[in-house]
């Protein structure tokens, strides 16, 4: 066979395996797709869930946070380890 000929018979046979390539995709490979999507879909809602509940923490901690009352308290205990 020439190099023309093996160069067609190449080609036949990867439109050959791309057509068996696709069969596989349709039937085997991209149902599995879904559940992997789904699974992505779920950790990314729990992976923002998670952010927005460590966001409402923070604004919850800035709101009720005095700078001054954290103070007195480290005062009060610095005394008491001084007397220990």
């Amino acid at each position: 066979m020439d190099n023309y000929g093996e160069f067609t018979q190449s080609i036949f046979n990867l439109k050959d395996s791309v057509s068996e390539l696709r069969a596989i995709w349709k039937d085997q490979t991209a149902p599995s797709y879904e559940a992997i999507h789904e699974n992505f879909e779920r950790f990314s809602f729990n992976t923002w869930q998670q952010n927005l509940v460590a966001v409402e923490m923070h604004e919850l901690v800035k709101e009720n946070y005095s700078e001054s009352e954290f103070d007195q308290m480290l005062d009060k205990l610095s005394a008491r380890l001084a007397e220990l």
